[in-house]
């Protein structure tokens, strides 16, 4: 196991590198809007949640693609990694087409939600901005997924790095010299989606590394079976991710339905989580592709050693993580804003979080592992009945019957997040003991 653990860690640190700078987009905007005002942090922070809803969806499909092609890469079967990537394509363009329309359709949520009409309205101009760009980037998804599963992240890596700088440049236009606040914020990054999508694919085609996989050479043949077998892989996936980051999203809802100061606040905790949040999530995508690689080489003690020294590291670094959150709740909320009313809240949520972080690191170190095994549809069903079925119930009843308000949702989100780590910790053993006979 401890000869397994490094070459993960060395893997895992570029893609940990990469969930935070997918992921620092989303802080350099909080943190600029709450530096703005209340309102369009209230605003950046609802569209958001929206936009991450049906993003995280669809990228499930992609983390399908990315194991897929890692077991491809593992046989060293050239034929099906190209093979793979042509469905690829053809899926994600009626993905990215459909991930437009439902953007566009959700700037017209929040008023069905009671959200206040102010944030309802400055919600819906930076979603209405964002859909098209948000289209080409989910499209983009496929040559990110590539490059994941040939182990090789680095390319998407000094790609964002190198954009990071024109979104806060962006921003600070829009926000300093026009009266579009949210709206100006939504051009920014649509603007940082369109660059990277050209960029990548330019760099995929020319690249010599990537030549000898001709990946863009006809014939480009659409096989409908095919097709059904990537998305039933990945779909699953998608649901899973999607009906943790909806238990997030339906308390940002109903915070929105409350004052700018609470659903302010309860942005800074889900922000500041989510940093964090990136460190086991880029571990569980190199577990991903380092078992689904094993996998793909039928090499199952390998696959053994791998999900375990994963799962130590992962909930080892939440442990630890969980300590500082405890201990400086206060000081990282005056990162975002001067607002004392939103500090102590927000310092009230995080502690919060801090009992159910080491719990996140175990399910998504495990999550990772079933998806390097091709076990998805088993993760959906988990979702399921921790978050929906026993998170946010019990939530609404500390918020509403025992007038915990933003505090009782929370204390539900973590008691679901609980119940799904230990179902997924218990089949990543059920599923290793079997592979080794």
């Amino acid at each position: 196991m401890r000869k397994e653990l490094l070459p993960t860690i060395q893997l895992a640190l570029p893609m940990i590198y990469a969930q935070l700078l997918g992921y620092s987009q989303a802080v350099v905007d909080t943190v600029m809007a709450g530096r703005h005002n209340s309102l369009t942090l209230a605003a950046v922070s609802l569209a958001s949640q929206l936009f991450a809803l049906i993003y995280l969806l669809f990228n499930g499909i992609a983390i399908g693609f990315a194991a897929q092609f890692s077991r491809y890469n593992g046989a060293d079967d050239r034929a099906n990694l190209r093979f793979c990537f042509h469905q690829g394509l053809f899926i994600f363009t009626a993905i990215a087409v459909l991930c437009a329309f439902l953007i566009y359709l959700a700037a017209f949520l929040p008023p069905l939600f009671g959200t206040k009409p102010e944030i309802a309205a400055e919600c819906k101009n930076y979603l209405l901005i964002l859909a098209i760009p948000a289209g080409i980037l989910m499209f983009a998804s496929i040559g990110g997924a590539f490059l994941q599963g040939m182990a090789y992240p680095r390319t998407v890596n000094i790609l964002m790095t190198a954009l990071l700088p024109v979104n806060i440049l962006g921003n600070w236009i829009f926000l300093s010299f026009t009266d579009l606040e949210a709206a100006g914020m939504a051009i920014a990054t649509g603007i940082c989606y369109l660059l990277y999508a050209i960029v990548l694919f330019a760099l995929l085609a020319k690249s010599p590394k990537w030549k000898i996989y001709r990946l863009f050479h006809a014939p480009f043949i659409f096989d409908r079976r095919a097709c059904l077998r990537f998305l039933l892989l990945g779909l699953p996936i998608g649901i899973a991710i999607v009906l943790e980051a909806g238990m997030f999203s339906f308390i940002g809802i109903m915070a929105s339905r409350e004052t700018a100061e609470i659903t302010s606040a309860n942005q800074i905790a889900v922000n500041f989580i989510s940093i964090i949040f990136m460190v086991p999530l880029g571990i569980s995508s190199a577990l991903t592709i380092r078992v689904a690689h094993a996998f793909g080489q039928k090499n199952y003690q390998a696959v053994k050693n791998r999900a375990i020294g994963g799962l130590l590291l992962s909930a080892g670094f939440m442990s630890f993580a969980a300590l500082m959150n405890f201990l400086f709740r206060k000081e990282i909320a005056t990162i975002y804003t001067a607002d004392t009313v939103i500090i102590v809240l927000a310092a009230k949520i995080m502690l919060v979080a801090c009992v159910f972080q080491i719990l996140d690191g175990v399910q998504v170190a495990s999550s990772g592992i079933l998806r390097g095994l091709a076990d998805t549809a088993i993760l959906m069903r988990f979702a399921v009945f921790g978050y929906w079925i026993i998170g946010l119930p019990v939530g609404l009843v500390f918020a509403y019957g025992f007038n915990y308000g933003i505090i009782g949702l929370w204390i539900g989100c973590a008691l679901g997040l609980g119940i799904f780590a230990v179902l997924a910790l218990r089949r990543v053993f059920k599923q290793i003991n079997k592979l080794a006979g």
